[in-house]
C-alpha cells in the first residue's frame, strides 16, 4: 500500500545525464538551490559553452526552474577574472502556456503547421528516460482498472483495492506522476473507439476493436506501437534519398522514454506532453537530435457535425524544424503491431457463466460469434525454439488453416491454440492472442486486413497507416516484420524502411522522409485509421454507424488526410472561446478536456447513438447522469440529446413516469435480453424532471427548423411525466424517492431538500413549456403546485437555528418500526452475506453495505440515522439548472438560499472540496474506505456551489476558487484530468482527495453551467432574444454557447475622451461573434446596453458577421 504521507511531501529529483547537467547549472552557487524559482527571481550561474541545443536546454531549464507558462531570460555581467550570467523567470509573451507562436508569417511553413502551432494548451507534463514509475494499491470502492478480466462485464475492480500509477522516487517514497502519464487525451472519432498517447510515448486504453462492457475488454497498452524520428546532416550533393558520402551516421530515436526492455530500442531523453481534446502534443527534447520535433496527434471533432466527427481515424502530424545553417534529412515513422493482442487469451470454447445464471443467459454468454460447435487445435513447440519465432508460427497457422480464425500463444509452455470461434478475450499476462490477417501495401497506405473469412466477427475488419504531406518531395517507405525491433533496424540505417511486404507477420510500419534546408520547417502526417463494422451487443450484431459512411480503413484514412486543415481549423475555433478568454486557465482547460467524456459513446448502424454511464458502471443513458454532463452534448451535438429523448419517451411507464435509463447493469451486466433500449431502473426525483428540463432547453436555446417538431412530438410525454410527479407529491414534496446521490440513502427519509428542489424545477420548467404549447390550464396547475412545494420546503426543511436547509426531514418517531413499514410498502431491504464482513466493517452504515449486498439483489435501503441538521453540499443542484434556463430562484426567500450556500462553505469544506454531507454523523463522518458515504467529495458539489453563489451575487472570484479546489486537484495535483472520478475520498482513511468511486465520470461536467453564470447568458430563441449580465469586470472575453451557435462575447472599454466643455467619458464596445452556426435575433443586450444599428435592433449573426455596438 502506498504511504500517502510520504507521497505528498516528496520532491521529484531525476538522475539522468541531461537533468544532471541542468541541475549543475542551477546549483552552481549553492548546494541547496531551489528547483523552482518565483517570477522575477534571479539565478546566477557560471557561463557554460552550449552547442546547437542551447535553446532546447534553456527551454527544459524553464520547465524545471520557472514552471509552466514562463521562460528563462538571461543577461551577462563581467567582473575581473570571471563572467557570470543572470537568469530571470518571466511570463511568456502570449497567453499560451506552451509558448508556441503561430508560424503564419513564415513563408517556409505550411498552412497546416501554422494552424497546429496556433493551438492553445493549458497543461503540461514531461518525463525523462531515467524516471521510474510503478503501480501501487490504494483503497477504493470501485474504479476502472488498468486491465479488464473478460467480456460482458462492467469494467470495475473487485475487492476494494485499486492499482494507481505513481512515480517512484526511491527509498519508499512516491509522487503523483506528471500530467499525461496516468491518462491523456483519448484519440479517435466520436463513438468509433479510441486510444491514448501518453507523455512517455506509449499508447494506452485501446478500444478501437469494438471494445466496451457489452463486448470485449479494452487493451491497456500495446508497447510495440511506437513512433520514431531520424535526422542527418545532408551535403549539397545529396541525392533524393538524403544520403551523403562522408560516412557520418544519422541519429535515430524512438519517441518513447521507456521502450520495452527486451526491444533494445534507443529512447529519447525527454518527452513533453500537452493535451486539449481532441489533440495531444508530444515534443521531443534530446541533445543528440539535430532537428526540433513535435508530434500533434488529433482526431476529428467538428461542431454540430456528428457524421464528420465519427471518423475512425487519428492523424499524427510531425513538425520537423531545422534550426541549423546546414541541410538536413529528417524522417518520421510509426510501427503498428496490430497482428498481436498483448496480455489477452482468446476464449475458443463457449464461456461458462455463473451456475446461478438461468439457462437462457448461459447460452447468450457464449455469443459474440462463438458457437457450441466451435473447433480448436492445440500444439506445442520445442524448448529450443525462440519464443518470438514460435508465436509467429502460431499466428501464421491461423492464416494458412482454413477452418481456424483465432490463435492464442502461451508464453510459459510455448503452446499454440487455434480456434474456429471468434474474439472473446480474457486478460492474462502469460498469453498473446490475435486473429488471422494479412498486410498489403497500396495507394500510400499499409493495411492489415482481417476481413477475408471471419466476416461476422467484431474483430473482422482492417486498419491502415497512410502517409500525407504538403511537401511534394516527401518519400514514403513501408515494411512488415515479425517484431518492432526488426522494423527499427531498417529505419535506423537511413530513415527509410526496407520495403519488405511479408503478409502474415504482426508488425507493419510506414516512414515519411523530407529534406530540410537551413532554418526550414516541414510537416508530414501519418493517419492511423480503422474499420471494424461488426459491433456486437452481448452477442447481438448491431454494427457501427461509421460503416454507413466509409467502405474500409483506407477510405476513412484518405477522408481524414484530405481534410486535415479543416479539422484542425475547426478544433481551434472550438477551443478559442475557452482557451483564449477571460476564464481562468484551469477552468478553460478542464472544460475543453471534459469533451473527452464522449469516449464512452457508441453509435450503432441503425443510427442510435448511446452512451454508458461509465465503463465501470455499465448502465446506458440514465437520464439523471446524462443531465450532469449534458451541456456540452446539447450545445455541440444537439441531435445526440434529441435522439436519446425519443428513446426515453419510448420506454416511459404507463403512469407517465420516465424510467431511470435505457439499460441497467452498473458493475454487473445482465446478459438478457440482448437489447439496448430496455427501459429500467427506479422512480427518481431527477429523472422525469430532467426530461422536462431537456425539452425546455431545446425550446428556449435551439434556433433550428426541427426544434418545433421535436417539442411538439415530446410535449405529451413531458406533460404526462409532470402530472406523474405532481401525483407522487400529493400536494407537498416528493417523499421516499431516490436521487442521483443514491448512496446517501435519501429515499429512506420522508423529504429531502435535493428532491424537493427538483420538484420545484420540474414545475417551473413545465409551466414554461405549457405556456409555449398553449396549455394554460396545466401552466396554472404547475404554478399552484410550485407554490405549495415552496411552502412545504420551508416548513419541513428550513433550519431556523442553523440558518440552512436540512438535507432531509423525518416524520416518524424514534420507536417507529421502520423496517416493518418498508416491508408493508414493498420497498426492498438490503440483504447481506454476513460471512463477507470483516471486523472493521461491522459498524458501517447500511448504504455502504449496499456495495457488499448479495449477488443479484436490486438497489435497496436499510435503516438510516435520523439526525436533524444534516447539511448536504449539493441540495440545490436543481437551482443550477433553473438559473441557466432563466427560471429564477426556486425557493421563496432568496436570502435563505444565500445563507444556505454560506453554511456549506463554512461547514462542509476540506482541502480537496466539500464533503457531500455533514451533520448526520460526527464530523467528518465514517472513516472507512468501505463507508465513505458522507465523508466523500462528489465532483459536482463545488462547481454547482460556484454557479449558484455567482448568480446570487457573491464575488465570482470566490466561486472560481471553490470550484478550482476539486477540479484543479484532479488536473494539477493528481494529474489525471482525462480520467476524472465521480467521487474523491474524504478525510481520515488514506484517500484524502484521491479517486474513490467510479472513473471517467461526468459529475464534474456540471461546471459548464459556471460559464453561463459568469456571462449571465439568458437565451430565448423563440422570442429571438439573447441577453447577458456578466459578473466579471471589464475588459473580458467570455464564451457564448448554445445548441447550433458557438462563439464569444467581448467587451472593451474605450480610452476616455477629454473635452473642453464636458467631463471625460468612457464607452464600452461589445462584440458578439460566432465561430460556428448562426442566430437570427431581435433582442441582443449586454447589461443595460442593447444592440442597435441604423435604427433597428434586429441582427443576423454568423461566422461571417458579428454584432458590434457601444454604450
Amino acid at each position: 500500500m502506498v504511504d500517502l504521507r510520504k507521497r505528498r511531501c516528496a520532491l521529484v529529483l531525476v538522475a539522468t545525464p541531461l537533468v544532471a547537467f541542468l541541475l549543475l547549472l542551477l546549483t552552481a552557487n549553492s548546494p541547496f538551490q531551489l528547483l523552482r524559482a518565483r517570477s522575477g527571481d534571479k539565478l546566477t550561474v557560471p557561463v557554460v559553452s552550449l552547442a546547437r541545443n542551447d535553446a532546447l536546454l534553456l527551454e527544459l531549464q524553464a520547465l524545471r526552474v520557472c514552471g509552466e507558462g514562463k521562460k528563462l531570460v538571461r543577461s551577462s555581467s563581467s567582473s575581473p577574472g570571471s563572467t557570470k550570467e543572470s537568469f530571470k523567470c518571466e511570463p511568456l509573451e502570449d497567453s499560451k502556456t506552451n509558448g508556441d507562436t503561430s508560424s503564419s508569417s513564415d513563408p517556409k511553413a505550411s498552412d497546416l503547421i501554422s494552424l497546429l502551432e496556433a493551438l492553445t494548451f493549458k497543461n503540461l507534463g514531461y518525463v525523462n528516460s531515467g524516471d521510474k514509475f510503478t503501480y501501487e494499491y490504494i483503497k477504493c470502492l470501485y474504479l476502472e482498472p488498468q486491465n479488464v478480466s473478460g467480456p460482458y462485464l462492467g469494467w470495475a475492480v473487485e475487492n476494494n483495492q485499486c492499482k494507481y500509477l505513481y512515480q517512484d522516487l526511491g527509498s519508499g517514497e512516491f509522487a503523483h506522476p506528471p500530467s499525461g502519464m496516468r491518462s491523456s487525451v483519448p484519440l479517435g472519432g466520436i463513438s468509433t473507439g479510441s486510444f491514448e498517447l501518453r507523455v512517455d510515448g506509449k499508447f494506452h486504453e485501446w478500444t478501437i476493436f469494438n471494445q466496451y462492457p457489452a463486448g470485449n475488454a479494452k487493451i491497456q497498452v500495446m508497447e510495440d506501437t511506437f513512433m520514431g524520428v531520424y535526422a542527418k546532416r545532408r551535403s549539397e550533393e545529396a541525392d533524393g534519398g538524403g544520403q551523403r558520402g562522408d560516412g557520418e551516421e544519422g541519429v535515430a530515436l524512438v519517441l518513447q522514454t521507456h521502450p520495452p526492455q527486451d526491444s533494445k530500442l534507443p529512447a529519447v531523453q525527454t518527452l513533453q506532453y500537452q493535451g486539449a481534446y481532441p489533440v495531444s502534443k508530444l515534443k521531443a527534447m534530446d541533445t543528440r537530435l539535430p532537428v526540433d520535433v513535435a508530434v500533434y496527434a488529433y482526431s476529428s471533432y467538428q461542431y454540430n457535425k456528428m457524421n464528420e466527427s465519427a471518423l475512425p481515424a487519428v492523424a499524427f502530424t510531425v513538425v520537423m524544424e531545422n534550426p541549423t545553417d546546414e541541410n538536413m534529412t529528417a524522417s518520421f515513422m510509426m510501427n503498428l503491431p496490430i497482428g498481436v493482442i498483448p496480455n489477452m487469451k482468446s476464449v475458443h470454447e463457449p464461456m461458462k457463466p455463473p451456475t446461478s445464471a438461468p439457462s437462457s443467459e448461459r447460452q447468450e454468454r457464449s455469443g459474440a460469434g462463438s458457437s457450441p460447435s466451435a473447433q480448436s487445435k492445440r500444439f506445442s513447440f520445442e524448448d529450443d525454439v525462440d519464443s518470438l519465432e514460435a508465436m509467429i508460427s502460431c499466428f501464421d497457422a491461423s492464416v494458412k488453416e482454413d477452418i481456424y480464425h483465432t490463435w492464442t500463444y502461451n508464453l510459459q509452455d510455448k503452446s499454440c491454440q487455434l480456434g474456429s470461434g471468434y474474439d472473446l478475450w480474457v486478460f492474462d499476462e502469460n498469453y498473446r492472442t490475435g486473429m488471422e490477417g494479412l498486410w498489403n501495401i497500396s495507394d500510400n497506405c499499409i493495411t492489415f486486413d482481417r476481413a477475408s473469412r471471419a466476416i461476422n466477427s467484431s474483430l473482422s475488419g482492417n486498419v491502415s497507416l497512410c502517409g500525407f504531406s504538403s511537401d511534394k518531395d516527401v518519400r514514403l517507405s513501408f515494411s512488415t516484420a515479425a517484431s518492432g525491433s526488426d522494423i527499427w533496424k531498417s529505419f535506423a540505417i537511413n530513415g527509410s524502411l526496407d520495403g519488405k511486404k511479408g503478409g502474415n507477420v504482426p508488425n507493419g510500419a510506414v516512414s515519411a522522409s523530407v529534406n530540410l534546408g537551413p532554418k526550414e520547417k516541414k510537416e508530414v502526417t501519418l493517419v492511423l485509421s480503422w474499420y471494424y463494422p461488426h459491433r456486437e451487443f452481448l452477442g447481438l450484431p448491431v454494427g457501427n454507424y461509421y460503416s454507413n459512411l466509409f467502405n474500409d480503413s483506407i477510405d476513412a484514412g484518405k477522408s481524414m488526410g484530405r481534410d486535415l486543415e479543416t479539422i484542425v481549423s475547426d478544433i481551434s475555433k472550438l477551443h478559442s472561446p475557452f482557451l483564449k478568454s477571460s476564464l481562468p486557465d484551469y477552468l478553460g482547460d478542464v472544460l475543453i478536456n471534459s469533451l473527452s467524456h464522449i469516449r464512452s459513446a457508441f453509435w450503432i448502424k441503425d443510427s442510435r447513438w448511446r452512451q454508458w454511464e461509465a465503463y465501470d458502471c455499465a448502465d446506458i443513458d440514465s437520464v439523471h447522469n446524462d443531465g450532469e454532463r449534458h451541456i456540452p452534448y446539447i450545445t455541440i451535438f444537439p441531435n445526440s440529446t434529441i435522439g436519446k429523448m425519443y428513446a426515453w419517451a419510448g420506454t416511459r411507464q404507463d403512469n407517465g413516469m420516465i424510467i431511470e435509463g435505457l439499460r441497467c447493469g452498473c458493475e454487473s451486466l445482465p446478459l438478457s435480453p440482448q437489447k439496448i433500449d430496455v427501459g429500467c431502473g427506479r422512480a427518481m426525483s431527477d429523472v422525469s424532471s430532467m426530461f422536462v428540463v431537456y425539452l425546455l432547453e431545446l425550446q428556449q436555446w435551439y434556433q433550428d427548423e426541427s426544434t418545433k417538431k421535436v417539442v411538439e412530438d415530446l410535449w405529451p410525454i413531458a406533460k404526462n411525466a409532470t402530472l406523474w410527479f405532481i401525483d407522487y407529491t400529493n400536494g407537498t414534496l416528493p417523499a421516499y424517492i431516490t436521487p442521483t446521490y443514491d448512496t446517501l440513502g435519501l429515499n429512506a427519509y420522508t423529504y429531502a431538500t435535493y428532491n424537493g428542489a427538483f420538484f420545484l424545477l420540474a414545475m417551473r420548467a413545465a409551466e414554461e413549456l405549457a405556456n409555449y404549447m398553449g396549455d394554460y390550464e396545466l401552466a396554472v396547475y404547475c404554478q399552484k403546485n410550485f407554490k405549495l412545494a415552496q411552502d412545504a420546503l420551508d416548513e419541513y426543511l428550513w433550519n431556523e437555528t442553523a440558518q440552512y436547509y436540512n438535507a432531509y426531514y423525518v416524520d416518524y418517531p424514534s420507536d417507529f418500526d421502520y423496517k416493518g413499514w418498508l416491508r408493508e410498502t414493498g420497498i426492498k431491504i438490503c440483504e447481506f452475506e454476513k460471512e463477507e464482513f470483516s471486523d472493521d466493517e461491522e459498524n458501517m452504515s447500511g448504504r455502504a453495505r449496499l456495495f457488499r449486498k448479495k449477488p443479484g439483489s436490486d438497489v435497496c435501503v436499510d435503516s438510516m440515522p435520523a439526525t436533524k441538521g444534516a447539511l448536504m453540499t449539493d441540495s440545490f443542484y436543481a437551482q443550477v439548472l433553473a438559473y441557466s434556463l432563466g427560471l429564477g430562484t426556486l425557493v421563496k426567500n432568496e436570502t435563505r438560499l444565500r445563507m444556505h450556500t454560506r453554511a456549506v462553505l463554512d461547514k462542509n469544506d476540506t482541502p480537496y472540496g466539500f464533503l457531500v454531507m455533514t451533520g448526520r454523523y460526527p464530523y467528518p463522518g465514517n472513516k472507512s474506505h468501505l463507508d465513505g458515504t458522507d465523508n466523500s467529495i462528489w465532483m459536482m458539489g463545488n462547481p454547482n456551489w460556484a454557479t449558484v453563489a455567482t448568480h446570487l451575487g457573491e464575488d465570482p472570484e470566490l466561486g472560481l476558487l471553490v470550484a478550482k479546489k476539486t477540479m484543479d486537484n484532479v488536473r494539477s495535483n493528481i494529474n489525471d484530468q482525462w480520467n476524472v472520478p465521480g467521487i474523491l475520498g474524504g478525510i481520515g482513511y488514506e484517500l484524502d482527495g484521491l479517486p474513490y468511486f467510479t472513473s471517467h465520470y461526468g459529475f464534474y461536467m456540471s461546471a459548464w453551467h459556471m460559464v453561463m453564470a459568469l456571462s449571465g447568458q439568458k437565451a430565448n430563441m423563440t422570442a429571438k432574444s439573447l441577453v447577458f449580465e456578466p459578473k466579471v469586470g471589464l475588459p473580458y472575453v467570455l464564451p457564448v454557447i448554445l445548441p447550433g451557435a458557438w462563439g464569444q462575447l467581448e467587451a472593451m472599454t474605450d480610452t476616455p475622451t477629454p473635452s473642453s466643455n464636458e467631463n471625460k467619458h468612457t464607452n464600452t464596445t461589445y462584440t458578439v461573434s460566432l465561430n460556428f452556426g448562426s442566430l437570427n435575433l431581435e433582442h441582443l443586450q449586454v447589461g443595460k446596453c442593447r444592440y442597435s444599428h441604423e435604427g433597428t435592433h434586429a441582427v443576423k449573426l454568423s461566422s461571417e458577421k458579428s454584432a458590434v455596438w457601444s454604450c
